[in-house]
């Protein structure tokens, strides 16, 4: 398997679940500009972001 170089890739992640938001988490840890797209508002993720 190879490893892919997120750095500096403009990524949208679609739903904010539990595997959205691991996944937002991961791609930014590695890099990735992502945008997390969700139908709640901001202020109910908030807490789940941090």
């Amino acid at each position: 398997m190879t490893k892919t170089n997120w750095n500096g890739k403009r990524i949208v992640v679609i739903g904010a679940a539990r595997q959205g938001l691991a996944l937002a988490r991961y791609l930014a840890r590695h890099g990735a500009q992502v945008v997390l797209n969700d139908k709640r508002a901001p202020e109910q993720l908030q807490a789940e972001m941090e």
